[in-house]
């Protein structure tokens, strides 16, 4: 054995077995390099536990090297600054949101992995210890939409959960589901409950498009569609704006008014947006309104969202302070988005008439643009 060789094997021995955790507090970032040469990383020294060296890169996120692969010049590092006692070194930058939150992020993943997993017993008690308070309460009363999810296969790749991304208050996890072999895509979303994480809401693809089933809402007690109901029927919305202001429903007198239930985190919700504003466009001189209701808890998100996107129709906040009453609890609505089209009489016209759907409803209702500049000639 060449001496350069035994004197890596001394430093990584001793290493291995006298370095039992750590360095001295706040080591500055310095370039580290395998023992190849060839990789490189930036770092800063967090601890060296069990012959594993914790490094912490520049955006805050950690990786574990074994000592062994590391190149001569860094076990002479991790020997020079064995001078203090056991300790982690802390990380003081401020805590990133987003996907750097490694920490939550990997937090709510694994809770993804366990609440899919616990969907495979009958009683599912895991699954509702996940669920945030008021999605517990509906457990408990039996008017929760958890029992009606169904079970994973019994299959080592039946879940996968994917990477977990976090904005503000409230997360999200892709998940790939195995069920009755076929495979579905669905995304559980989670919100800071209490200092923890907690899921409130599912999404996935349904018979009627992609849509989020919110486990604080109870659904329907009848097996029917609660909306189909309304069909024919008058509707009168109620409700507050983001201003704290009530509803005036009666400006909408002579309208057709498309009433959405949707919310800020919803996907589903996000992408008919765009479809949306399409047919504002091409129907509002027409006499097309939208009134959309948001089912957000966090109204400062829902505030910022309007900030930013600027959607020229009426936002109502269905859980508002100082709403009164939930429209979406008086329909039954547990599913977003959720689509209630009302004519010019006042009457349900649609429901459900997402995508081409509501171009097809209001064609049927106002016209085409050109008819009408048509008809005025």
């Amino acid at each position: 054995m060449g001496l350069a060789r035994m004197n890596r094997l001394g430093l990584i021995l001793w290493i291995g077995c006298g370095f039992a955790a750590t360095v001295s507090v706040g080591a500055d970032p310095r370039v580290w390099t395998d023992v190849t040469g060839r990789f490189k990383i930036e770092a800063e020294l967090v601890a060296v536990e069990g012959g594993t060296v914790t490094l912490r890169k520049p955006d805050g996120s950690e990786v574990a090297v074994p000592t062994s692969k590391l190149s001569q010049a860094d076990l002479r590092f991790l020997k020079e600054h064995n001078s203090h006692p056991p300790e982690r070194i802390p990380d003081r930058r401020p805590r990133a949101r987003g996907r750097e939150d490694s920490a939550s992020a990997g937090e709510i993943r694994g809770a993804a992995e366990e609440f899919f997993a616990d969907l495979r017993t009958e009683g599912r008690a895991r699954a509702t210890g996940l669920l945030t308070g008021d999605a517990r309460k509906l457990v408990a009363d039996g008017k929760s939409p958890l029992q009606g999810l169904p079970k994973p296969d019994d299959h080592t790749r039946a879940i996968r959960a994917g990477q977990a991304e976090i904005k503000g208050e409230v997360g999200v996890v892709p998940v790939r589901v195995r069920a009755g072999g076929a495979f579905y895509k669905t995304k559980l979303h989670f919100r800071r409950d209490a200092e923890a994480w907690r899921v409130f809401a599912i999404s996935a693809e349904f018979p009627d498009g992609e849509k989020t089933i919110d486990f604080e809402a109870a659904p329907s007690d009848g097996k029917q569609d609660p909306l189909l109901a309304l069909i024919g029927k008058e509707l009168s919305v109620q409700g507050v704006t983001l201003q704290g202001r009530p509803l005036d429903w009666e400006q909408f007198d002579g309208k057709v008014v498309l009433v959405d239930f949707w919310a800020t985190w919803c996907g589903p919700c996000r992408a008919e947006m765009p479809n949306i504003r399409q047919n504002y466009a091409k129907h509002h001189d027409a006499g097309f309104e939208v009134v959309a209701i948001s089912v957000d808890r966090d109204m400062n998100a829902l505030k910022q969202f309007v900030i930013e996107e600027k959607p020229p129709w009426t936002v109502v906040a269905d859980r508002h302070p100082a709403a009164r009453e939930s429209m979406a609890a008086r329909l039954g609505i547990s599913g977003i988005p959720a689509f209630v089209l009302i004519g010019r009489d006042g009457k349900v016209a649609a429901v459900h008439c997402r995508g081409e759907r509501l171009g097809v409803e209001l064609k049927k209702l106002l016209g085409e643009p050109s008819d009408r500049v048509a008809s005025r000639l």
